[in-house]
């Protein structure tokens, strides 16, 4: 897998557009994307935000990004709990290309480590779900 970058592709928030993009895309329609290469890229940031938890009993996963510094613009990329095992992989694979990559919070080490990010992210939160 030799790529020269990655394609960004950008839906709304309102769900009848997503409909319409769903079904336009059943029907053969190509989707746009925006093509970065990975020498325009400045610098990707893993970021974690964490909800804020009114209950005891919430356990829904924090906010989990790739951020992209291209031209000084910042661009989100969420992640799902899916990939999250396979983050490690994705960094490593970055730095390759010359990509500088900050984890300031040491999300890799702890995934490597074997932690669960909602455990790593929210030390003193009690989880009582099952």
């Amino acid at each position: 897998m030799d790529t020269p970058g990655l394609k960004i592709y950008s839906y709304s928030d309102a769900p009848t557009k997503k409909l319409l993009i769903v079904i336009e895309v059943l029907f053969g329609k190509q989707l746009d994307g925006k093509q970065v290469l990975y020498n325009e890229i400045e610098q990707i940031d893993l970021v974690c935000h964490k909800r804020q938890r009114l209950s005891p009993f919430d356990s829904n996963p924090d906010y989990l990004c790739i951020r992209l510094g291209v031209d000084g613009e910042k661009v989100d990329l969420p992640l799902s709990r899916d990939f999250v095992s396979y983050l490690p992989q994705a960094v490593s694979y970055f730095e390759k290309k010359g990509v500088l990559v900050e984890d300031k919070a040491n999300l890799i080490q702890a995934i490597l480590e074997g932690k669960a990010l909602f455990a790593y992210m929210n030390k003193g939160f009690i989880n009582y779900s099952l």
